[in-house]
């Protein structure tokens, strides 16, 4: 045989040898490291003839598994913690990544929390009032640290499992251990708990969102409970306005005061929208101080949720407040302000309001126009006919906008009935349709004027 090959060969073995002697002393430490382990955590340590260790037993109060593999980029130890009894069996966590687009459009629907990170991270399936009581803010802290910081963690059908990278390394792999079984311990939930764990996170997670949704889900299903009530009633006094809201409006007739008192001293824009909506569905003449005081507001929104409330509860009384806020607004206000202000004032019929209506027949919005003609075609007098006649020539009105106009004056027209000499009446000819004419004699008895 050429003396190279032999040399060559020669080399391949001492190489070989010295990467078995090199695994066998890796082997020897890792056993005196795994045996420290075992110690250290009371459990029980087996190793076999191939070099590979197990470590079983009773830690914290579950029974775990550590085996020790070796793949292409290290060495790896597989935990395994039994948790069958305490995590729920449907709960299922893994890694959002780990789960291909075949496996989701099988696999149950996932469960989405609220949080970003978390939501992004993990794909999370099973019944949803488990798992928005079980993953509150501490626990999805927990588990979002295990998931990206171990390969391969999932819970299933109870078990927790994930593996460990530098697994000789004793002091890495006992707090991987440790930090498993406080995820485990995190998940795991008695019936009993379940609603009060889930009401406990409504009020103090650290994520709105989340919150949002808790209390969402919650109403759906036990929004009669005592339980439910009185959390409803804390959340009124929230530091978060988004919670307030949601909890206002889980409430109702029985709990007028509490509602009336957050009316009064409420000042976020979107929770007196919210109070004024609610309030006026019962609470009557109740509710007119708060209304009046909301049509003070500079924000457009509560001032159109006064208008409303101020309509449904019949609050007459406030009809020329509200003219005069028209008058003072008519060129600041956006058009959907102007139209319910208009339209509490067609609702509550107060004749001294008659003239801003008037004057809003000039504006440019289309649906300024119509709700201003409805208005007047209400409660408005002959007073509005020459006015809505001159609103409805004027250029590029839309057909709509004209119709409306027009069929305001015929409701005019309608109320007053006969027309006495001298009066008003609508002409039908074929050259003005709608046009004004003066009675030159009055008609029978009964009959209503119509110049042909």
């Amino acid at each position: 045989m050429d003396p190279s090959v032999l040399f060559m060969l020669a080399g391949a073995a001492v190489v070989l040898a010295a990467g078995a002697v090199a695994n066998t002393q890796a082997v020897t430490r890792a056993k005196v490291s795994w045996a420290e382990l075992a110690k250290e955590l009371g459990l029980e340590l087996e190793v076999n003839s191939e070099g590979r260790f197990r470590l079983s037993g009773e830690y914290a109060g579950f029974f775990i598994t550590v085996r020790r593999y070796s793949a292409k980029d290290g060495v790896f130890a597989r935990v395994h913690v039994d948790a069958e009894g305490r995590i729920p069996s449907s709960i299922s966590l893994t890694r959002e990544s780990g789960y291909s687009f075949v496996h989701k459009l099988v696999a149950e629907p996932e469960i989405r929390l609220g949080e970003r990170v978390f939501d992004a991270e993990l794909f999370v399936t099973g019944p949803e009032r488990l798992i928005r009581a079980v993953l509150d803010a501490p626990c999805r802290e927990q588990v979002l640290a295990l998931f990206l910081g171990a390969t391969d963690a999932k819970v299933a059908d109870g078990f927790l499992s994930f593996s460990v990278k530098h697994a000789d390394n004793p002091e890495r792999l006992a707090s991987r251990i440790q930090q498993g079984i406080d995820v485990a311990e995190a998940l795991s939930v008695a019936e009993a708990e379940v609603l009060p764990r889930l009401v406990e996170d409504i009020l103090s997670d650290d994520q709105l969102e989340v919150r949002l949704r808790n209390l969402e889900f919650l109403l759906r299903g036990s929004r009669g409970q005592d339980f439910v009530h009185r959390m409803l009633v804390d959340l009124l006094c929230d530091p978060q306005p988004e919670m307030r809201r949601a909890a206002l409006l889980g409430l109702g007739k029985g709990d007028i005061e509490s509602l009336l008192a957050v009316a009064d001293n409420e000042r976020d824009p979107r929770v007196r929208i919210a109070l004024l909506g609610h309030l006026a569905a019962f609470a009557g003449p109740r509710l007119w101080p708060a209304i009046k005081d909301a049509l003070r507001c500079r924000d457009e929104g509560v001032q159109r949720a006064a208008a409303d409330a101020a309509r449904v509860t019949k609050y007459t009384a406030l009809a020329p407040r509200i003219s005069r806020k028209i008058a003072r607004q008519l060129a600041t206000a956006d058009a959907p302000t102007l139209v319910s202000l208009v339209d509490a004032l067609a609702a509550l019929r107060d004749p001294s309001t008659e003239p801003t209506l008037i004057t809003l027949l000039q504006h440019d919005s289309r649906d300024v126009l119509r709700a201003s003609a409805a208005a007047l075609g209400e409660f408005g007098t002959v007073i509005a006919v020459e006015p809505l006649l001159a609103c409805s020539e004027r250029l590029l009105l839309a057909g709509d906008t004209k119709r409306a106009v027009l069929a305001a004056v015929g409701r005019i027209q309608s109320r007053l009935g006969e027309a006495a000499i001298g009066g008003l009446s609508l002409v039908a000819s074929d050259t003005k349709v709608g046009a004004l004419s003066l009675s030159a004699e009055a008609p029978p008895e009964g009959a209503v004027s119509k110049v042909k």
